[in-house]
Protein backbone atom coordinates (compact mmCIF):
# COMPACT_ATOMS: atom_id res chain seq x y z
CA UNK A 1 0.00 0.00 0.00
CA UNK A 2 1.63 3.59 -0.91
CA UNK A 3 1.11 6.48 0.74
CA UNK A 4 1.06 9.68 -1.16
CA UNK A 5 1.49 13.54 0.13
CA UNK A 6 1.89 16.23 -1.70
CA UNK A 7 3.36 19.58 -0.28
CA UNK A 8 2.17 22.16 1.97
CA UNK A 9 -0.08 22.35 5.07
CA UNK A 10 -3.23 20.79 3.19
CA UNK A 11 -1.69 17.98 2.54
CA UNK A 12 -2.08 14.48 3.75
CA UNK A 13 1.22 14.64 5.95
CA UNK A 14 0.62 18.32 6.25
CA UNK A 15 -3.33 17.78 7.91
CA UNK A 16 -2.77 13.68 9.38
CA UNK A 17 0.79 13.40 10.07
CA UNK A 18 -0.12 10.55 11.80
CA UNK A 19 -1.91 8.27 9.92
CA UNK A 20 0.86 6.12 8.66
CA UNK A 21 1.18 5.40 12.34
CA UNK A 22 -2.22 4.67 12.73
CA UNK A 23 -1.99 2.46 9.45
CA UNK A 24 0.77 0.61 11.31
CA UNK A 25 -0.74 -0.22 14.29
CA UNK A 26 -3.90 -1.71 12.69
CA UNK A 27 -2.72 -3.40 9.70
CA UNK A 28 -0.70 -6.85 10.65
CA UNK A 29 2.71 -6.20 9.94
CA UNK A 30 2.91 -10.02 7.74
CA UNK A 31 -0.89 -9.14 4.98
CA UNK A 32 0.13 -5.09 4.29
CA UNK A 33 3.66 -3.41 3.31
CA UNK A 34 3.01 0.37 3.61
CA UNK A 35 5.13 2.63 1.83
CA UNK A 36 5.31 6.44 2.38
CA UNK A 37 6.26 8.59 -0.93
CA UNK A 38 6.28 12.41 0.03
CA UNK A 39 6.73 15.31 -2.60
CA UNK A 40 10.41 16.19 -3.06
CA UNK A 41 9.52 20.15 -2.13
CA UNK A 42 9.21 18.41 1.52
CA UNK A 43 12.50 16.82 1.26
CA UNK A 44 13.92 20.25 -0.49
CA UNK A 45 12.44 22.62 1.63
CA UNK A 46 12.50 21.16 5.09
CA UNK A 47 16.18 18.85 4.13
CA UNK A 48 16.46 15.63 4.01
CA UNK A 49 18.02 14.87 7.10
CA UNK A 50 15.23 16.81 8.62
CA UNK A 51 12.55 14.79 7.06
CA UNK A 52 14.21 11.48 7.93
CA UNK A 53 14.50 12.45 11.71
CA UNK A 54 10.62 13.19 11.79
CA UNK A 55 9.88 10.07 10.22
CA UNK A 56 12.27 7.78 11.92
CA UNK A 57 9.01 6.58 14.19
CA UNK A 58 7.29 5.89 11.16
CA UNK A 59 9.86 3.32 9.50
CA UNK A 60 10.53 1.65 13.48
CA UNK A 61 6.92 0.81 12.67
CA UNK A 62 7.83 -0.89 9.59
CA UNK A 63 6.88 1.74 7.17
CA UNK A 64 9.39 2.35 4.31
CA UNK A 65 10.20 5.82 3.39
CA UNK A 66 11.06 6.30 -0.96
CA UNK A 67 13.64 8.65 -1.62
CA UNK A 68 12.77 11.82 -3.71
CA UNK A 69 14.39 11.03 -6.26
CA UNK A 70 12.63 7.88 -7.81
CA UNK A 71 10.82 5.15 -6.73
CA UNK A 72 7.04 5.79 -6.71
CA UNK A 73 6.31 5.18 -10.12
CA UNK A 74 7.05 1.92 -9.24
CA UNK A 75 5.02 1.84 -6.19
CA UNK A 76 2.34 2.84 -7.22
CA UNK A 77 2.57 0.36 -10.02
CA UNK A 78 2.78 -2.42 -7.94
CA UNK A 79 0.50 -1.30 -5.27
CA UNK A 80 -2.70 -3.04 -4.00
CA UNK A 81 -3.96 0.62 -3.27
CA UNK A 82 -2.70 4.35 -3.26
CA UNK A 83 -3.91 6.18 -0.40
CA UNK A 84 -3.42 10.06 -0.77
CA UNK A 85 -4.64 13.66 -0.85
CA UNK A 86 -5.02 15.96 -4.02
CA UNK A 87 -1.39 15.49 -5.48
CA UNK A 88 -0.75 14.53 -8.85
CA UNK A 89 0.27 10.64 -7.54
CA UNK A 90 -2.85 10.34 -7.01
CA UNK A 91 -4.35 10.89 -10.39
CA UNK A 92 -1.53 8.75 -12.22
CA UNK A 93 -2.32 6.18 -9.65
CA UNK A 94 -5.83 5.85 -11.12
CA UNK A 95 -4.64 5.95 -14.87
CA UNK A 96 -2.47 3.15 -14.31
CA UNK A 97 -5.76 0.92 -12.71
CA UNK A 98 -4.64 1.18 -9.43
CA UNK A 99 -7.61 1.26 -7.07
CA UNK A 100 -7.27 4.70 -4.76
CA UNK A 101 -9.08 6.07 -1.89
CA UNK A 102 -8.28 9.53 -0.74
CA UNK A 103 -7.68 10.22 2.95
CA UNK A 104 -7.59 14.41 2.66
CA UNK A 105 -9.81 16.47 -0.13
CA UNK A 106 -8.91 20.14 -0.34
CA UNK A 107 -10.92 20.65 -3.80
CA UNK A 108 -9.89 24.88 -3.02
CA UNK A 109 -6.75 23.87 -4.35
CA UNK A 110 -7.41 22.71 -7.54
CA UNK A 111 -9.92 23.91 -10.79
CA UNK A 112 -13.07 22.75 -10.67
CA UNK A 113 -13.08 21.98 -13.91
CA UNK A 114 -10.29 19.91 -13.87
CA UNK A 115 -9.93 15.83 -14.40
CA UNK A 116 -8.34 15.81 -11.02
CA UNK A 117 -11.00 17.77 -9.20
CA UNK A 118 -13.07 15.46 -10.84
CA UNK A 119 -11.65 12.55 -9.44
CA UNK A 120 -11.57 13.63 -6.14
CA UNK A 121 -15.07 13.77 -6.08
CA UNK A 122 -15.98 9.90 -7.64
CA UNK A 123 -13.22 7.91 -5.85
CA UNK A 124 -13.70 6.78 -2.06
CA UNK A 125 -12.85 8.80 0.81
CA UNK A 126 -11.45 7.45 4.22
CA UNK A 127 -12.76 8.41 7.44
CA UNK A 128 -9.59 8.36 9.69
CA UNK A 129 -11.52 8.36 13.02
CA UNK A 130 -13.30 5.38 12.13
CA UNK A 131 -10.88 2.24 12.15
CA UNK A 132 -9.25 1.80 8.54
CA UNK A 133 -8.39 -2.29 8.10
CA UNK A 134 -12.01 -2.29 6.90
CA UNK A 135 -12.84 0.71 4.83
CA UNK A 136 -8.91 -0.17 2.94
CA UNK A 137 -9.75 -3.75 2.14
CA UNK A 138 -13.37 -2.61 0.83
CA UNK A 139 -11.43 -0.47 -2.01
CA UNK A 140 -9.18 -2.92 -2.43
CA UNK A 141 -11.75 -5.86 -3.11
CA UNK A 142 -13.22 -3.19 -5.14
CA UNK A 143 -13.95 -4.25 -8.74
CA UNK A 144 -15.22 -0.75 -9.65
CA UNK A 145 -12.04 1.05 -9.67
CA UNK A 146 -11.58 1.32 -13.64
CA UNK A 147 -14.85 3.70 -13.48
CA UNK A 148 -11.95 6.23 -13.55
CA UNK A 149 -10.83 5.84 -17.07
CA UNK A 150 -13.20 8.38 -18.73
CA UNK A 151 -11.32 10.91 -15.85
CA UNK A 152 -8.19 9.40 -16.38
CA UNK A 153 -8.52 9.45 -20.71
CA UNK A 154 -7.78 13.46 -20.42
CA UNK A 155 -4.14 13.11 -18.90
CA UNK A 156 -3.30 13.13 -22.55
CA UNK A 157 -3.91 13.90 -25.38
CA UNK A 158 -1.52 11.76 -27.36
CA UNK A 159 -0.89 8.94 -25.45
CA UNK A 160 2.90 7.59 -25.73
CA UNK A 161 3.62 10.44 -27.67
CA UNK A 162 5.23 12.77 -25.00
CA UNK A 163 8.66 12.54 -25.15
CA UNK A 164 8.81 12.99 -28.70
CA UNK A 165 6.54 15.63 -28.70
CA UNK A 166 8.23 17.53 -25.57
CA UNK A 167 11.46 17.24 -27.18
CA UNK A 168 10.47 18.68 -30.87
CA UNK A 169 9.21 21.51 -28.58
CA UNK A 170 11.97 22.22 -26.73
CA UNK A 171 14.39 22.16 -29.74
CA UNK A 172 12.13 24.18 -31.74
CA UNK A 173 12.32 26.79 -28.57
CA UNK A 174 15.87 26.61 -28.54
CA UNK A 175 16.36 26.64 -32.70
CA UNK A 176 18.02 24.19 -32.37
CA UNK A 177 18.39 21.06 -34.94
CA UNK A 178 16.42 17.74 -33.61
CA UNK A 179 18.62 14.84 -32.75
CA UNK A 180 17.96 12.22 -35.74
CA UNK A 181 17.15 9.54 -32.92
CA UNK A 182 13.68 8.36 -32.00
CA UNK A 183 13.06 10.16 -28.84
CA UNK A 184 12.15 7.27 -26.19
CA UNK A 185 10.35 6.47 -22.91
CA UNK A 186 12.44 4.24 -20.39
CA UNK A 187 11.12 1.90 -18.35
CA UNK A 188 10.37 2.46 -14.92
CA UNK A 189 13.09 1.72 -12.86
CA UNK A 190 12.91 -0.86 -10.33
CA UNK A 191 13.28 1.20 -7.29
CA UNK A 192 16.35 1.44 -4.55
CA UNK A 193 15.30 -0.67 -1.54
CA UNK A 194 13.67 1.81 0.75
CA UNK A 195 16.04 0.20 3.61
CA UNK A 196 13.13 -0.23 6.31
CA UNK A 197 14.46 -0.94 10.19
CA UNK A 198 13.08 -3.95 10.73
CA UNK A 199 10.15 -4.45 13.48
CA UNK A 200 11.92 -6.51 16.72
CA UNK A 201 9.64 -6.26 19.20
CA UNK A 202 6.07 -6.84 18.42
CA UNK A 203 2.60 -7.74 19.74
CA UNK A 204 1.57 -11.24 18.23
CA UNK A 205 -2.07 -12.27 18.47
CA UNK A 206 -2.55 -16.11 18.04
CA UNK A 207 -5.60 -18.17 17.61
CA UNK A 208 -5.08 -21.77 18.42
CA UNK A 209 -7.63 -24.49 17.23
CA UNK A 210 -6.36 -27.90 17.18
CA UNK A 211 -3.28 -28.38 15.01
CA UNK A 212 -3.44 -25.06 13.69
CA UNK A 213 -2.29 -21.62 14.96
CA UNK A 214 -3.11 -18.25 13.01
CA UNK A 215 -0.57 -15.57 13.56
CA UNK A 216 -1.00 -12.05 13.61
CA UNK A 217 1.97 -9.19 14.61
CA UNK A 218 2.09 -5.46 15.51
CA UNK A 219 4.65 -3.14 16.02
CA UNK A 220 4.51 -3.05 20.03
CA UNK A 221 5.43 0.63 20.06
CA UNK A 222 2.13 0.90 18.44
CA UNK A 223 -0.06 -1.11 20.47
CA UNK A 224 1.21 -2.08 23.67
CA UNK A 225 -1.34 0.28 25.05
CA UNK A 226 -4.30 -0.86 22.72
CA UNK A 227 -3.63 -4.78 22.18
CA UNK A 228 -5.11 -6.68 18.77
CA UNK A 229 -8.06 -8.80 19.56
CA UNK A 230 -7.05 -12.41 21.08
CA UNK A 231 -4.59 -14.53 22.63
CA UNK A 232 -1.30 -11.57 22.90
CA UNK A 233 1.97 -11.64 24.01
CA UNK A 234 5.39 -9.28 23.38
CA UNK A 235 8.04 -11.01 21.33
CA UNK A 236 11.29 -9.54 21.12
CA UNK A 237 14.49 -9.76 19.27
CA UNK A 238 17.67 -10.38 22.04
CA UNK A 239 19.32 -7.01 20.15
CA UNK A 240 16.12 -4.49 20.47
CA UNK A 241 17.84 -1.67 21.23
CA UNK A 242 14.85 -0.77 24.16
CA UNK A 243 15.74 -2.54 26.87
CA UNK A 244 12.27 -1.52 28.63
CA UNK A 245 10.38 -3.81 26.10
CA UNK A 246 13.21 -6.46 26.23
CA UNK A 247 12.36 -6.37 29.88
CA UNK A 248 8.71 -7.02 29.28
CA UNK A 249 9.08 -9.87 27.36
CA UNK A 250 7.07 -12.88 26.92
CA UNK A 251 9.67 -14.33 24.32
CA UNK A 252 12.91 -13.48 23.19
CA UNK A 253 14.67 -14.62 20.49
CA UNK A 254 17.88 -14.56 19.62
CA UNK A 255 20.14 -15.71 16.25
CA UNK A 256 23.22 -18.15 16.74
CA UNK A 257 25.15 -15.36 16.57
CA UNK A 258 24.02 -14.03 19.69
CA UNK A 259 24.72 -16.93 21.65
CA UNK A 260 28.37 -17.49 20.73
CA UNK A 261 27.01 -20.98 19.19
CA UNK A 262 25.91 -22.19 22.79
CA UNK A 263 22.25 -22.09 21.93
CA UNK A 264 21.37 -23.80 25.10
CA UNK A 265 22.92 -22.14 27.30
CA UNK A 266 21.75 -18.67 26.42
CA UNK A 267 18.16 -19.74 26.66
CA UNK A 268 19.34 -20.62 30.27
CA UNK A 269 20.55 -17.19 30.71
CA UNK A 270 18.00 -14.83 28.93
CA UNK A 271 15.25 -17.09 31.01
CA UNK A 272 17.36 -16.16 34.27
CA UNK A 273 17.35 -12.49 33.13
CA UNK A 274 14.32 -12.15 32.60
CA UNK A 275 11.99 -13.75 35.27
CA UNK A 276 9.09 -12.53 33.11
CA UNK A 277 9.70 -14.10 29.76
CA UNK A 278 8.49 -17.73 29.29
CA UNK A 279 9.94 -19.06 25.82
CA UNK A 280 13.97 -18.36 24.78
CA UNK A 281 14.00 -18.95 21.10
CA UNK A 282 17.30 -19.30 19.00
CA UNK A 283 17.59 -19.38 15.03
CA UNK A 284 19.94 -22.03 14.78
CA UNK A 285 19.17 -21.90 10.58
CA UNK A 286 16.53 -20.11 8.48
CA UNK A 287 14.07 -23.05 9.29
CA UNK A 288 14.77 -24.55 12.35
CA UNK A 289 14.98 -22.78 16.12
CA UNK A 290 15.65 -24.25 19.48
CA UNK A 291 12.93 -23.09 22.18
CA UNK A 292 13.31 -23.51 25.91
CA UNK A 293 10.69 -23.31 28.32
CA UNK A 294 10.73 -21.82 31.85
CA UNK A 295 10.07 -25.11 33.21
CA UNK A 296 13.81 -26.44 30.99
CA UNK A 297 11.97 -28.16 28.44
CA UNK A 298 13.45 -27.80 24.58
CA UNK A 299 11.93 -28.24 21.50
CA UNK A 300 13.33 -28.26 18.16
CA UNK A 301 10.93 -26.52 15.64
CA UNK A 302 11.49 -27.24 11.85
CA UNK A 303 9.61 -25.56 9.20
CA UNK A 304 9.16 -28.27 6.67
CA UNK A 305 7.19 -26.16 4.34
CA UNK A 306 7.85 -22.24 4.09
CA UNK A 307 9.56 -20.35 5.79
CA UNK A 308 8.70 -18.00 8.72
CA UNK A 309 10.63 -16.39 10.92
CA UNK A 310 11.85 -17.37 14.25
CA UNK A 311 9.63 -15.03 16.39
CA UNK A 312 6.64 -16.30 14.28
CA UNK A 313 7.46 -20.08 14.93
CA UNK A 314 7.91 -19.43 18.89
CA UNK A 315 4.68 -18.05 18.76
CA UNK A 316 3.00 -20.87 17.24
CA UNK A 317 4.81 -23.08 20.19
CA UNK A 318 3.37 -20.53 22.88
CA UNK A 319 0.17 -21.32 21.59
CA UNK A 320 0.19 -24.43 21.60
CA UNK A 321 1.81 -24.53 25.38
CA UNK A 322 -0.86 -22.49 26.54
CA UNK A 323 -3.43 -24.65 25.28
CA UNK A 324 -1.64 -28.32 26.74
CA UNK A 325 -1.07 -29.61 23.08
CA UNK A 326 2.07 -29.76 21.42
CA UNK A 327 1.18 -32.27 17.99
CA UNK A 328 4.52 -33.43 16.70
CA UNK A 329 3.71 -31.58 13.16
CA UNK A 330 1.37 -27.94 13.53
CA UNK A 331 0.85 -26.07 10.10
CA UNK A 332 1.60 -22.25 11.45
CA UNK A 333 -0.67 -18.99 9.79
CA UNK A 334 1.14 -16.19 8.57
CA UNK A 335 -0.40 -13.38 7.05
CA UNK A 336 -2.06 -15.27 3.84
CA UNK A 337 0.57 -18.10 4.34
CA UNK A 338 0.67 -21.25 5.57
CA UNK A 339 3.74 -23.19 6.93
CA UNK A 340 4.27 -27.01 8.48
CA UNK A 341 6.51 -26.99 11.31
CA UNK A 342 7.82 -30.33 13.04
CA UNK A 343 7.89 -29.91 16.76
CA UNK A 344 10.38 -32.49 18.50
CA UNK A 345 11.38 -32.42 22.20
CA UNK A 346 14.58 -32.84 22.94
CA UNK A 347 16.10 -34.76 26.11
CA UNK A 348 18.17 -32.51 28.78
CA UNK A 349 19.53 -35.64 30.37
CA UNK A 350 20.99 -36.50 26.83
CA UNK A 351 21.22 -34.08 24.54
CA UNK A 352 20.33 -34.40 20.68
CA UNK A 353 23.19 -32.79 18.49
CA UNK A 354 21.85 -29.48 17.28
CA UNK A 355 22.36 -28.51 13.92
CA UNK A 356 23.06 -24.65 13.36
CA UNK A 357 24.68 -23.16 10.19
CA UNK A 358 27.96 -23.63 11.53
CA UNK A 359 27.56 -27.00 12.13
CA UNK A 360 25.85 -27.42 8.66
CA UNK A 361 29.24 -25.39 6.89
CA UNK A 362 31.43 -27.72 8.45
CA UNK A 363 29.41 -31.06 7.09
CA UNK A 364 29.96 -29.82 3.54
CA UNK A 365 31.76 -31.94 1.25
CA UNK A 366 33.93 -29.02 0.71
CA UNK A 367 35.00 -28.61 4.33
Amino acid sequence: MVLSSTWGSRSLDGRLPGLALQLAAELPLDRYALVLALHPNVWHWHSPYQVRAWMAPYRRAGVALLPPEEGWQAAVVAADLVVGDHGSVMFYAAAADRPIAFAVVEPSELDPASPMARLLVAAPRLDPSQPLRHQLDAVIRDPQHHRYVHLTAEASSAPGQSAALIRALLYEQLRLPEPSAPARTPIVPIPRSPDPTPVTATVMTTVHHRDVVAVERYPAALRLDDPPDGVTHLSVAWRHDDPQLLAAADTVVATIEDTAGRPRRWIRSALGRLPGCTLAAVALTASTSLIGTRSGQLFVARVTVGAPDAACVTAGVLALLANRSTPPVFTLVVGARRHRVRLTPVATTHPARIRTRRTAERERPDH
